[in-house]
Formats: C-alpha cells, sequence, structure tokens
C-alpha cells in the first residue's frame, strides 16, 4: 500500500514538472515571437541599407588603404549595431504594446533617440567612407577614424541601454 502511494505521488510529480515545463517553454517562444509594427520595420530597413552600403564601399576600397581599414572596421561595427538595433527595436515593439494596454513609460523614445543619432552617425560615416574613397586624402582618412569612434561610441551606449 505504502509503495503504491509513492509510486502514484512520484507519478504526479513527474507530470506536474512536465507541464511546468510546457508553460515555460511556450511563454518564452511568445515572448520570443512578437511581430514588429511598420515604424520598426521601416527603421530596420533602413538601418541595413546604410550598413549594405558600407559593405559595398569596404568591397571597392583599395586593400590595405586607410579607407579600406575604417571601412572594415565600419562594417563589423554595423553588424554589432545592427544586432543591438534588432534587441532595441523588439522592446521598442513591448512598450508600444504595453503603452496601449495602460502602461506609462519613456521607454520608446530613449530607445527612438539613441537610435537616430546611432544610424545618422552610421550614415555619416558611410558617405564619408564613399567621399574618401572617391577622393584619397589624408586629411579625410582621419576624420574616418573619428567617425569611426563615434559610432562604437553609440553603439556601446546601444549596448547599455536596458530596454
Amino acid at each position: 500500500m505504502t509503495l503504491v502511494v509513492i509510486v502514484l505521488l512520484m507519478v504526479l510529480a513527474l507530470l506536474a514538472a512536465g507541464f511546468l515545463t510546457t508553460i515555460r517553454r511556450t511563454a518564452a517562444s511568445e515572448g520570443t515571437s512578437i511581430q514588429l509594427g511598420p515604424d520598426e520595420m521601416s527603421r530596420i530597413a533602413r538601418l541595413k541599407k546604410i550598413s549594405a552600403g558600407i559593405a559595398e564601399l569596404k568591397a571597392s576600397a583599395t586593400t590595405g588603404s586607410m579607407p579600406a581599414i575604417v571601412a572594415a572596421e565600419a562594417q563589423g561595427e554595423s553588424d554589432r549595431l545592427m544586432d543591438e538595433a534588432n534587441r532595441l527595436l523588439v522592446a521598442r515593439r513591448q512598450a508600444r504594446l504595453a503603452e496601449r494596454h495602460g502602461a506609462k513609460t519613456d521607454t520608446i523614445s530613449q530607445i527612438d533617440a539613441r537610435l537616430d543619432s546611432a544610424e545618422e552617425a552610421l550614415d555619416t560615416l558611410r558617405r564619408e567612407l564613399a567621399q574618401a574613397i572617391s577622393e584619397p586624402d589624408t586629411a579625410l582618412a582621419s576624420g574616418l577614424e573619428d567617425r569611426l569612434g563615434q559610432v562604437k561610441a553609440l553603439s556601446e551606449t546601444l549596448r547599455e541601454l536596458k530596454a
């Protein structure tokens, strides 16, 4: 009799553990399946366009030149920035959905401000890279390093933003 009770309790414990695991998996998958809205999708499209422009410039730059070196670093930084932007845009979408249900938040404006500045800095770097490749000049090359530093700093700020 005691053995039957112990076996039944073990079976119930296993069923409960399986049920809880299923609930956790469902909650985790629903949390990552948030669909981005049109605002977020348009921002991603703009960032992808800038990133693709940097990749094209990297391919067209003379190997070993200052613009080629900066373009390679800029491409890596734009990839990191895209990863952070994706994370922040999902958080932005979650904040917008929370606002619709009555939550008060300033997260959206923080995310927008930081993404705007990062997008602007990356686009400026892309334009200056294009100019430095088409008109090789040492003054332009030193300015590229400064721009790359700004992009790196903004990328770091995006990583630090807890959304």
